[in-house]
């Protein structure tokens, strides 16, 4: 059944040059919300001194906002997205020999303290249930601090983002939703000559709840 409606959904999208709104179009229009949520990854931390690496796992607690718009043709339902999240993920691992964060010095710190994201969505209209996928671009301000100023590494990175999920519309006003999304970035890089260091977060995944209300 699921699959028969996709295909319809996207045979009126791809035949009709000028497609008639559905007298359905209980997905379309502005929306705004909140989110909580959970995600964990890995950080690869090398540093050219003596090949020094070292991987840190991270996790903890996001929570944010985000808001976007939706047009709805038939059972087709597409807009876009855009969300911040303050993070609380993050990792350390003990100083020691062969590590980027050097024996004897503040153990390897590593975290995201927030996420930022621009996606497109696409999905198909299931009566109260919108299930969809979404894919678009991310950015996070990454920290690693290896307690070694020359070394440590703080900015802004941009990377992808894709996930699915669904949205619960419990009344015209207000929907509930889950979602999960995976999130890369490329690798941050710190010093000159001997010492180089990089930092490339390894695909992050976040679980999430949330709601938002309907304009």
């Amino acid at each position: 059944m699921l699959h028969h409606r996709f295909a319809v959904a996207l045979g009126v999208a791809v035949a009709t040059v000028s497609p008639v709104q559905a007298e359905d179009s209980r997905w379309s229009g502005f929306y705004a919300g909140g989110v909580i949520g959970y995600g964990s990854g890995a950080v690869e931390q090398t540093n050219t001194f003596a090949s020094l690496e070292n991987t840190v796992d991270i996790d903890g607690v996001v929570g944010g906002v985000f808001a976007g718009y939706n047009e709805q043709h038939g059972s087709l339902v597409y807009g876009i997205e855009v969300d911040a999240m303050i993070s609380g993920i993050e990792g350390t691992l003990p100083d020691g020999s062969g590590r980027t964060c050097f024996s004897g010095l503040p153990d390897c710190h590593q975290s995201i303290q927030g996420i930022y994201s621009a996606r497109a969505r696409l999905g198909t209209d299931m009566g109260d249930i919108f299930p969809f996928v979404t894919a678009g671009i991310a950015g996070a301000e990454i920290v690693e601090d290896t307690g070694n100023s020359l070394s440590d590494i703080d900015g802004f990175e941009f990377g992808w983002v894709i996930g699915l999920g669904a949205d619960y519309r419990v009344s015209d006003d207000f929907s509930l939703r889950a979602d999960f999304l995976l999130m890369d970035f490329p690798s941050q890089v710190r010093g000159s000559g001997i010492s180089i260091g990089t930092n490339e977060t390894e695909t992050l995944g976040i679980l999430r709840i949330g709601g938002a209300f309907h304009f």
